[in-house]
């Protein structure tokens, strides 16, 4: 399925305001978490929690798209990490 045809059904006769990513949320970057201590924040990576430090990036809400894998990991968090 060509990617214009899998849009097309998703949409299914909608139409839509398309915007760039950036126009709609804001991207940032995490930390090197290996440089921080034991704690109990979570570092998220492609199969989730991988391990806990004693820092946050954020604390807020967030949807996290991993750096490296696939666009079918991604996490939706409400606090800090």
């Amino acid at each position: 399925m060509s990617n214009s045809s899998f849009m097309e059904k998703l949409l299914d006769g909608r139409m839509v305001e398309w915007r760039a990513l950036k126009q709609v949320a804001k991207i940032k970057h995490g930390k090197d978490w290996k440089s921080l201590n034991a704690g109990d924040v979570p570092v998220y990576g492609l199969g989730g929690i991988m391990e806990f430090v004693d820092e946050y990036s954020y604390d807020k809400p967030n949807v996290l798209i991993l750096r490296k894998g696939s666009i079918t990991n991604i996490f939706y968090v409400e606090t800090p990490f």
